[in-house]
């Protein structure tokens, strides 16, 4: 029998309603009985009825297998709990609040805590834990007060200079002369409501239907330049050419005695493709992502791409999107997208795989949402190395090195070689390159994280370039094809003095969606595969199982698992 944590007062009723969904429901109304524990109809389950922050201690110490409560209470708690879904409701927000015009009310967006000299900001609180790591990230010294009355009282009487309650409309602050100062956590992910406040936080754009209609779709790729749509659709080409070999088949094998095996290549039924926003506009990965999956087989293929302000997004995105085949575009960026399109909310599908590069938050949302969802990689930071000898042009080195480095103030850029001469004149290309082109970000990078590494041989060289296992590795040598086979743990290998990275960025035909970090040692490359997952089945005749009984019945019996072998032997005993 399953035992539920239910939290009493006003979240009850949905609560309830959710489960009943499920088909689990109480004996009696819940709200009218004085009875704590109360069965389930049909016997399955029982309900707990607790106070919402009793909730955590009574699923962490197994008391119940599982609960419902406020988002707020479990991190108070600090519980040791899995939290798998948001049921979309409770909409509020943890906030700290002031007396309209107070030193804290008028102080707190400048950096000014409002406290009196020489003592610490007095708050008062029903979450103690919550608030203090609050300040303690914000680096503001606080003497927390911990009640279970009015919160908003101890401001008001002045046995505060703050509070921290959780605040859904306002209006008690209102009512109270009291004003929200900061939102300290979202307390509830809420769904699509969620996915717009924080697009609208963090975009700027408030959007009632995340989703881009197909008039505004058309509109938006309708405007792409027409030199632009021929490139892409060029490299669409060229990435469905590359990438249909690779595509997973079926098979099957039939065994002596009737017997047929089969490994079924079934595409995911929906994908998502993340196309950064931000620095710049990415209609390339569009085509990198979105094409593959629907040459995989894909029938539903989202592209997800934060929105400008108006709500719009780049016309080269929108062209790129049409000419791959994506059937959706959401306007959605960040770890919010991510989560929206692993887990599901009200607009947005639940979708099979969440594939394409993003910035750290994208990252770390793909990595706790895993197991919710395939991803394709954790990428990090972009990354060349460049391997040279003196044959390659110092100019355009130079030129290889800043384009990668553009790319974000973190991008590793490095070159490797065996020839001083070649560093020193590849320094004073860049040096000249930055100088006549600026380019701040890049120069940033390079800054932080480039170098020029002197080897003594050119096998070092190689050697040093296969222990990063880098995205991208330009072999730019004499005899390019002969140093290839020193480096098989790149993910990307470019090949001679006019195969810079560009060329596999936009248009040769391989996926530019890269491990990073050194995983090229054990990951691959986007493909079609990424969107395909596989099925065995298994057929036996009668005569296929009287041949292999015997084998199967002396492997169950050496493990010990009994009921394995007498499921073979029943079947003997009837034939």
């Amino acid at each position: 029998m399953i035992t539920i944590a239910l939290p009493k007062g006003r979240t009850l009723r949905p609560t309830l309603d959710r489960f009943a969904r499920a088909g689990l429901q109480p004996e009696e109304d819940v709200a009218q009985t004085r009875r704590l524990i109360v069965p389930a109809r049909g016997g399955t389950a029982r309900f707990v009825l607790l106070k919402d922050p009793d909730v955590p201690l009574y699923v962490e110490r197994g008391a119940a297998d599982l609960g419902v409560c406020g988002l707020d209470h479990l991190l108070e708690s600090g519980a040791d709990l899995l939290s798998p879904l948001d049921l979309g409701f409770g909409k509020c927000r943890l906030c700290l609040a002031a007396p309209r015009g107070s030193a804290v009310a008028r102080g707190w967006a400048s950096g000014d805590s409002g406290a009196e000299p020489g003592r610490s900001l007095r708050v008062a609180t029903k979450y103690p834990s919550l608030a203090a790591r609050a300040f303690a990230r914000r680096g503001v010294p606080v003497d927390l007060v911990r009640l279970s009355g009015s919160v908003e009282l101890a401001a008001v009487a002045g046995l505060s200079d703050a509070i921290v309650d959780l605040v859904e409309t306002g209006n008690t602050l209102e009512e109270n002369g009291l004003v929200a100062v900061e939102d300290l956590l979202l307390v509830s992910a809420r769904g699509d409501a969620a996915v717009r406040e924080l697009t609208a936080r963090f975009d700027g754009a408030d959007l009632p239907d995340p989703f881009l209609s197909d008039a505004q779709w058309d509109a938006l790729a309708a405007r792409c330049s027409p030199e632009v749509r021929e490139a892409l659709v060029r490299a669409a080409e060229r990435v469905r050419a590359f990438h249909a070999p690779e595509a997973p088949a079926s098979y099957e094998q039939t065994l002596p005695s009737g017997a047929v095996l089969r490994s079924l290549a079934i595409p995911l039924q929906r994908a998502a493709c993340y196309v950064p926003g931000g620095r710049a506009a990415y209609p390339s990965t569009v085509i990198m992502t979105a094409a593959v999956a629907r040459l995989a087989g894909v029938p539903e293929v989202i592209v997800t791409t934060p929105p400008k302000r108006d709500g719009s997004i780049p016309v080269e995105v929108a062209a790129a999107a049409r000419i791959a085949g994506a059937t959706r575009i959401l306007r959605a960026g960040g770890a919010q997208a991510v989560a929206a399109l692993a887990i599901g909310t009200e607009r947005i599908p639940r979708c099979d795989a969440v594939v394409g590069p993003g910035n750290a938050y994208v990252t770390e949302a793909k990595r706790q949402l895993s197991g919710e969802v395939r991803i394709d990689s954790l990428a990090g930071p972009t990354e060349v190395v460049i391997v040279a000898d003196s044959s390659a042009s110092p100019a355009h080195l130079a030129a290889d090195l800043v384009a990668q480095a553009e790319h974000d103030p973190l991008a590793l850029a490095v070159l490797i070689t065996p020839e001083k001469a070649l560093a020193l004149r590849v320094r004073e290309a860049l040096e000249a390159e930055l100088r006549e082109r600026p380019n701040p970000i890049a120069a940033q990078a390079l800054a932080a994280r480039g170098a020029a590494l002197l080897t003594r041989t050119l096998e070092e060289a190689l050697a040093f370039a296969d222990d990063l296992a880098p995205e991208h590795l330009q072999l730019v040598v004499r005899d390019p094809r002969g140093a290839l086979a020193r480096v098989p743990r790149a993910a990307a290998v470019f090949l001679g003095p006019h195969a810079p990275v560009p060329v596999g960025d936009y248009l040769a035909g391989p996926n530019h969606t890269l491990p990073t970090g050194g995983t090229a040692r054990f990951s691959s490359p986007l493909s079609a595969s990424a969107f395909v997952r596989r099925q065995n089945v298994i057929e036996y005749p009668q005569a296929q199982l009287a041949e292999d009984a015997g084998a199967i019945r002396a492997l169950a019996t050496a493990e010990g698992l009994h009921g394995h072998a007498r499921s073979i032997a029943v079947r003997e005993e009837e034939s």
